[in-house]
């Protein structure tokens, strides 16, 4: 699992607790701050605002302009793949890609086919050539080619529980 760094500060007497609690534990100060964490976010008390918070989190990305539109566009060039749109419609796809790369609700391998067409535009626009003068992310006989089934299922996975019944509205 990927981790991050935190900075946090703290009162000498809130440092001096943590390390004595380690110390008692046998753990490590980040240890015991990513249990305290882990049990914040698991308590029943707190897991309704989180839920809240990340469900309108999920909602807003997904229903902008631009989310919309790469969507669109991922789909489009399933039936054609030719290279005829604007390097600046280009750049704003990459854009996306790049807010969408840094959302939680999107999976390493969702994000892994996001950067199968990443790569490709940033490609394009920096002059490396193309065959044909089509992307090839979205041919099916190409070894890289984006899986839009594993998109397709990821999609209908966010806006369905396990019932079928809705849960992400997109408006």
């Amino acid at each position: 699992m990927k981790t991050n760094t935190i900075t946090l500060r703290v009162s000498d007497c809130q440092k001096n607790k943590l390390e004595d609690l380690g110390f008692d534990k046998g753990k490590s100060k980040s240890e015991i701050i990513r249990s305290i964490i882990e049990d914040f976010f698991n308590s029943p008390d707190n897991l309704t605002e989180i839920q809240s918070y990340a469900k309108n989190t999920e909602i807003d990305f997904v229903q902008t302009l631009g989310f919309s539109e790469l969507i669109f566009w991922i789909y489009a060039k399933m039936n054609n793949p030719e290279i005829n749109e604007t390097n600046e419609f280009y750049i704003q796809l990459i854009n996306e890609i790049e807010k969408l790369k840094k959302h939680p609700l999107f999976s390493d391998e969702i994000i892994n086919e996001f950067n199968k067409i990443y790569r490709e535009l940033q490609d394009y626009l920096g002059g490396i050539s193309f065959l044909r003068n089509e992307f090839r992310f979205c041919q099916a006989d190409n070894q890289n080619a984006f899986n839009y089934g594993l998109f397709a299922d990821f999609f209908y996975g966010i806006r369905y529980d396990e019932f079928q019944n809705r849960v992400l509205n997109i408006q």
